[in-house]
């Protein structure tokens, strides 16, 4: 379960694609805290990310800097991709919650930040004919792509660490390390 960080982290390094690079160690803890802010306080009977209250994900976005400070200058950036993650994740969220509890009827109130009066509204909202064809639209859809990414919520920048101490274990034993044909710069 994704919990909100207790202390403080400085973020050092910003990717191109906006994404916090560093130190390793508050990665895990950005992604957690992203997580958080969704699953804890954002209301599942908003549709869809785009109808989500501006003054809710301000309030989000202010709350995460109080346990993150970003370089000078990569404010706007950072806050950016991390709109992009976090509409990512509600629908996530909420496609999770839509197949592991509303179409099993069981009742997630206990295990998540979510009140009766709440959860009594969504699977309302997931049996509509609308939410029906739309679901099975984006199935389809889903269905047509062969190449589905095994990455997880944290993509890429977190396997580098993991790859790199793959490749350095294919080094010792004097085998060839695939990594080392790849374009560098990550």
């Amino acid at each position: 379960m994704n919990q909100f960080p207790e202390v403080a982290f400085r973020i050092t390094d910003v990717s191109t694609t906006r994404q916090p690079l560093a130190p390793p160690e508050a990665l895990p803890k950005w992604r957690n805290a992203l997580g958080f802010l969704v699953r804890d306080h954002l209301h599942i009977r908003v549709r869809e990310w785009a109808k989500v209250d501006q003054d809710e994900i301000r309030r989000k976005w202010d709350k995460l800097l109080t346990r993150f400070v970003l370089p000078q200058g990569s404010e706007d950036l950072v806050k950016e991709y991390t709109l992009k993650q976090w509409a990512i994740m509600f629908k996530n969220y909420k496609s999770e919650l839509n197949s592991k509890w509303a179409k099993k009827g069981l009742d997630p109130t206990k295990r998540y930040n979510i009140s009766t009066s709440q959860w009594v509204v969504f699977p309302e909202q997931r049996s509509t004919e609308e939410f029906r064809a739309l679901s099975e639209s984006n199935s389809e859809v889903s269905k047509r792509n062969k190449y589905h990414h095994h990455l997880g919520t944290g993509g890429y920048q977190r396997k580098l660490t993991q790859w790199e101490q793959e490749d350095e274990a294919q080094r010792a034993k004097g085998l060839p390390v695939l990594r080392t044909n790849l374009v560098a710069g990550h």
